[in-house]
């Protein structure tokens, strides 16, 4: 019965759509091995979990598993089970100069005065102190046709990559990430074998927590969300960096995981913080203006990690980072050798925006 359900879903997809779907998983299931959100020893998905999780035949699970296997990304076990291998990239020296910078991105989120328009601005402004030639590609995956998979994407010799990894672009990319002779880093994501630009965000926690101590409060909320990037790594040290910085400064806590406001609101109405820290501006204004009223008691908002363009509308604490000092740091790292040797994070700073 297995062959025949298969033989039913080949008939009903047409080969291109097929071709996508399966690139698509393909390089999501990457994606998520090379971010940590599959750490390495982990139980991977078996071939009924992928067919289950991601609408796949028997026989397409079975062709992602040997690829997997084959990129060493995961391990098989006894019978038909595979783990989460650690992921290797060969080590690479350069021996030519840079000469460019390419970057490519969505083209949705490049808006004049946007995040991430910000960083670009940074790179362009990096590239010309340092001779450097720059092209941006604007790629708007949203409003490509459903079998769109740039999937050969190839750089110059000469040239060092820098991603702002938005919405849908891991497909875009994955060629990019996972070649090892390409200088590459990403500013707004974080990758295990590559090297990235991030805001410092245990600055950002003690500021904020410092802020609120300074203004009477006991109890502080930590509110995540939905996330269209997610990296365990980043936000586990984003969590990490608030339990401990709320202990040493004597606070009552809760942590809260939730992209759901209306559950945030339940918890808050149990937990009744003075201050509830939201990962960034846009959620915690989004609270603001749309569940803030509901609430029985009236909490200080505090936003964190994200340019917000209509930031007065809002009386919001902040923590604001600079998107062009992370556009020039990433040019930074990519004329560092060192950068394409041994991965590593370079920190930018910050600083506590008040608006009462």
């Amino acid at each position: 019965m297995v062959w025949l359900n298969d033989f039913l879903k080949f008939l009903l997809m047409q080969k291109s759509d097929l071709n996508y779907l399966h690139r698509q998983t393909l390089d999501y299931l990457k994606a998520i091995i090379l971010n940590g959100t599959l750490v390495p020893g982990e139980k991977f998905y078996s071939r009924a979990e992928l067919c289950r999780k991601f609408g796949l035949s028997s026989s397409m699970a079975h062709r992602i598993h040997a690829e997997l296997q084959a990129a060493n990304m995961i391990l098989p076990q006894s019978g038909s089970k595979f783990i989460v291998n650690a992921v290797s990239v060969p080590e690479f020296t350069p021996s030519y100069k840079l000469k460019k910078v390419f970057s490519v991105g969505d083209g949705n989120c490049f808006r004049e005065g946007s995040f991430a328009k910000l960083v670009m601005d940074g790179v362009q402004e990096a590239c010309m102190s340092f001779g450097l030639e720059f092209e941006m590609e604007f790629v708007s995956v949203l409003n490509k046709s459903a079998n769109y998979i740039n999937t050969k994407r190839s750089v110059a010799p000469d040239t060092g990559v820098i991603l702002y990894l938005g919405m849908d672009l891991h497909r875009e990319a994955m060629p990019l990430l996972l070649n090892s002779e390409i200088p590459l880093v990403t500013v707004n994501s974080l990758f295990s074998h590559r090297s990235a630009v991030l805001p410092d965000y245990r600055m950002a926690t003690r500021q904020l927590l410092e802020e609120a101590v300074s203004r009477g409060a006991k109890k502080v909320m930590y509110c995540s969300g939905f996330e269209l990037q997610h990296c365990p790594i980043i936000a586990g040290e984003r969590e990490a960096a608030f339990a401990e910085y709320s202990m040493f400064l004597g606070l009552e806590y809760m942590i809260a995981n939730s992209g759901n406001f209306h559950q945030l609101c339940r918890k808050a109405a149990k937990f009744k913080p003075d201050v509830m820290l939201f990962l960034n501006d846009v959620w915690a204004t989004h609270f603001v203006k749309h569940y803030l009223g509901k609430c029985d008691f009236v909490p200080r908002i505090f936003g964190c990690d994200n340019h917000l363009e209509s930031f007065e509308e809002c009386r919001l604490t902040t923590w604001d980072t600079d998107p062009a000092a992370q556009g020039r740091a990433a040019v930074e790292v990519l004329l560092n050798p060192m950068s394409t040797i041994k991965p590593y994070i370079t920190r930018t700073k910050g600083k506590l925006i008040v608006r009462d």
